[in-house]
């Protein structure tokens, strides 16, 4: 037998107003909060790492050709 205790600290919690989510929901629905990221800003945090990582292997290859 489980734990209650445990399966309340594994519940999500409201920032805002501190109400238990009993599930998975993108706005609280006590205070209205918004729980989660619109999808535009996770899609463009991953272009923005992945422009980072070419910028950096773009660099590291023109330094390895400069040094021959």
């Amino acid at each position: 037998m489980q734990d209650p205790a445990k399966n309340l600290s594994e519940l999500e919690k409201c920032p805002q107003c501190d109400y238990i989510l009993l599930e998975r929901t993108t706005y609280c629905p006590v205070c209205g909060t918004q729980l989660t990221q619109p999808l535009w800003k996770k899609l463009g945090a991953w272009v923005l790492l992945i422009l980072i990582v070419y910028a950096l292997i773009k660099c590291h290859v023109r330094i390895l050709d400069g040094f021959d």
